[in-house]
């Protein structure tokens, strides 16, 4: 069994070597000790100490371990308490950068403690991941949510400039989720990423607490007050394109810094608010989807549907829109006495009105076949079966 002034003496031995020069680099920026020979003779201890007493010694070499990563922690965080909120976030991700340079080195050194004491009890990377959470993330994480939704914010006015601290700020949390997460240098980046046949396993703990949480509570804000602000100020056509601008934009950040697990949230948050809460008022509107069937702007209808066709139950102000185009079409043709009464004008204007709104549903809306079925619905109105069988039949004798 070692005895304390033997386990002191190793902890003194390793700072010596190679761990205090880490941490005074890492908080002063003083050059490190870290060559292959200090390397190699920090390692040396640590085997040394498990093959002389591997219980014992591993224990306290493990607790020793997690004592550095604590008290370096600590130290960031008083570190970012006294930052002002203007570099709050900046300061978040230095620290953490520094701490994952930490557990890294830490790591490389006790590689052997890990291999042949910690075995399959648990790893370095996992010890060290928990308390990064408990220690650092988790005191700071309400504060961490309120300046990573102001930058979005800022992203969403049109200040690109803030994406790389949002991607640093997101990945930090992909990482809180890696369900068995390890820590290691790749191309000379030192990266936490999934363990071996873990991949896909995440847990998803931190990204739904702020996904489902405050995000989603500013996500939803937004895009109120732009829906308010815009169908009061734009036409309807104006209305369209602002939004579907705005959902490719969406959708840029979604694809730049966004996890998949959470795209199909920000969805229906955005296409409930800016097309499912105002598709009625946009069909009401003036310049609204009867004005664009009425005036026959094919180019507006179709902007319309590529809109409202995300949110499909709001379909319903278009069709509505058309079924009643197309009977009050149908009707100028079929109360009008001096052409109903002509089968040789009667049948070919419907037969040219049928044409129109087939090219109409195509050119438009893609063929729908819920359009198709108002188009029939709404034919159906006008046309009495008996006398358009009869005039049919004048009109085929010809």
């Amino acid at each position: 069994m070692l005895e304390k002034t033997d386990m002191n003496e190793v902890k003194k031995k390793l700072e010596e070597e190679m761990i205090t020069g880490i941490i005074e680099y890492l908080k002063h920026g003083a050059e490190p000790n870290n060559s292959p020979s200090s390397y190699m003779n920090s390692y040396s201890i640590v085997v040394n100490i498990v093959n002389k007493d591997k219980e014992d010694g591993g224990e306290q070499l493990f607790n020793y371990h997690n004592e550095i990563i604590e008290s370096f922690i600590k130290f960031c965080y008083e570190d970012i308490s006294q930052q002002s909120n203007d570099l709050f976030i900046d300061s978040f991700i230095k620290n953490t950068e520094k701490i994952n340079i930490l557990i890294y080195w830490m790591r490389r050194i006790f590689t052997y403690l890990e291999n042949h004491y910690l075995q399959k009890k648990t790893t370095l990377s996992k010890t060290s991941m928990k308390i990064y959470k408990e220690k650092f993330f988790v005191p700071l994480e309400k504060e961490i949510y309120k300046e990573l939704n102001k930058l979005i914010k800022d992203d969403r006015n049109g200040n690109i400039e803030s994406r790389p601290k949002i991607k640093a700020v997101l990945n930090i949390i992909d990482n809180l989720d890696l369900f068995s997460p390890i820590i290691d240098k790749v191309n000379k980046i030192i990266l936490w990423m999934a363990e071996k046949g873990t991949e896909g396993r995440n847990l998803r703990e931190f990204g739904d607490r702020w996904y489902n949480g405050t995000f989603s509570e500013e996500t939803t804000k937004f895009a109120k007050e732009k829906a308010n602000c815009d169908i009061n100020s734009l036409s309807a056509y104006e209305y369209i394109i602002s939004q579907l601008k705005y959902l490719d934009e969406e959708n840029a950040r979604k694809s730049d810094y966004i996890n998949p697990n959470y795209h199909n949230y920000i969805d229906k948050i955005n296409h409930k608010i800016l097309i499912g809460e105002n598709a009625e008022e946009l069909a009401k509107m003036d310049t609204g989807i009867s004005y664009m069937f009425t005036n026959k702007r094919n180019d507006e209808l179709i902007k319309a549907y590529d809109l409202i066709s995300l949110h499909p139950e709001s379909l319903k102000v278009i069709t509505d829109a058309l079924h009643a185009y197309i009977r009050k079409r149908g009707e100028e043709i079929s109360k009008n006495k001096e052409i109903s009464k002509d089968p040789k004008r009667f049948i070919p204007q419907l037969i040219s009105l049928k044409k129109e709104m087939d090219n109409l549903i195509k050119d438009c809306f893609k063929n729908n076949p819920n359009f198709q079925d108002v188009k029939n619905k709404a034919f159906s109105t006008f046309m009495n079966k008996e006398f358009y069988a009869k005039q049919l039949s004048n009109y085929t004798d010809y």
